[in-house]
């Protein structure tokens, strides 16, 4: 396999996603999740697209079916791209959370892998679903320039396996609505980090 270029790219603002945690949950784009993303988009299509990946929720989905149908590429879907599965807190207004259920989550935000949720999926459970369906999409898939439709935590665990970042640090990768991240793929050596994009996009796809 010749080496090539990767983009991970977050969707949008959804529906409430600022008064909800969203993991499994899936509310639809907003106009202004529309508009950030066809933002961005016109940034990444600078290097021509020729293959390209999506979460099946609709925050991600939808958007990745029309690039898809308008570049007449395959869209490959897959549902280990999910966010996080956040359990008892998944969906739920930020302010219906008890004592217990707040604290435990600013303990997931400070250690994932050792504090998980009430119900929710294990930090090393979510990583290796997202590792192994992002590698064997890379392995399978043909082109220079592979896009990947995704969530802000399947992009933070991507990138703290790949870069052997622990999982303390995950928050770090700060990732803004439609944000967008490039590495340099090559079998032969680890990913190269080439950049993370988080710079509010305005110009809306024409």
């Amino acid at each position: 396999m010749t080496a090539f270029r990767v983009t991970l790219m977050r969707h949008g603002e959804a529906v409430d996603s600022a008064r909800r945690l969203l993991g499994h949950s899936d509310p639809g784009l907003t106009a202004e999740g529309w508009h950030q993303m066809r933002g961005r988009w016109r940034q990444i299509e600078r290097h021509r697209v020729t293959s390209l990946g999506s979460s099946d929720l609709l925050r991600c989905a939808s958007f990745a079916k029309e690039r898809a149908q308008m570049l007449s590429l395959p869209l490959h879907l897959d549902a280990r791209w999910r966010e996080c599965d956040f359990g008892a807190l998944d969906g739920r207004l930020h302010e219906s959370y008890n004592v217990e259920e707040a604290n435990a989550l600013q303990a997931w935000q400070r250690d994932p892998q050792h504090n998980p949720l009430p119900g929710g999926e294990t930090w090393q459970a979510f990583q290796t679903r997202a590792v192994m369906a992002t590698e064997q999409w890379l392995a399978s898939g043909e082109g220079g320039h592979r896009v990947l439709i995704t969530h802000g935590g399947v992009m933070r665990a991507l990138l703290s396996h790949w870069l052997d970042v622990p999982s303390t640090r995950h928050a770090q990768f700060w990732l803004n609505y439609a944000a967008s991240v490039s590495l340099w793929w090559d079998d032969n050596y680890p990913p190269i980090l080439m950049g993370i994009d988080n710079t509010p996009v305005n110009d809306a796809l024409q």
